[in-house]
């Protein structure tokens, strides 16, 4: 017995025209299967469709572009993780991918990993009396507060 597993697009899994019907021509023994990767993309795909899933995801990169965007925030971050947990090897958060959802558990489970450390951060950012090492350097301007205070807010944080 011989296999073969493809995505659903016609092109490789139609039996007259797709390359597993031809294939199939010159053996009968290679069974067709719908790959089991793109089944589980499909069922994340419709998953994603629900709000709430959605709305987390939402929040979750948009503290990433939060970080991400400005190199103050982002070092800011970095020297709450080195005070906070400095086994950490990693100091930058992850982005979605949009197109691999593969990559998208690397950026879950980072987050998740920071969580504690993100919520600190942000509230640090909002009241820097929290923070007994934020100093004059630290000083935020005020959409930066005003965005922070906004992560924190949110339904997901």
């Amino acid at each position: 017995m011989h296999g073969q597993a493809y995505d659903g697009a016609s092109a490789m899994a139609s039996e007259k025209r797709g390359c597993q019907g031809r294939i199939k021509s010159l053996n009968k023994l290679a069974v067709y299967t719908h790959c089991r990767s793109h089944v589980l993309n499909l069922s994340i795909a419709s998953a994603c469709q629900l709000q709430s899933v959605r709305n987390m995801m939402d929040v979750l990169n948009s503290v990433f572009i939060f970080f991400d965007t400005s190199p103050k925030r982002q070092t800011f971050f970095e020297s709450v993780l080195e005070s906070e947990c400095s086994e950490s090897s990693r100091k930058k958060l992850v982005g979605l991918c949009k197109t691999r959802w593969v990559e998208r558990h690397v950026c879950f489970d980072v987050f998740y990993n920071f969580y504690s450390y993100i919520v600190k951060c942000l509230q640090y950012m909002v009241n820097p009396s929290l923070h007994e090492e934020t100093n004059e350097d630290w000083s935020w301007d005020r959409q930066s507060k005003i965005t922070a205070q906004g992560l924190l807010t949110s339904h997901f944080l």
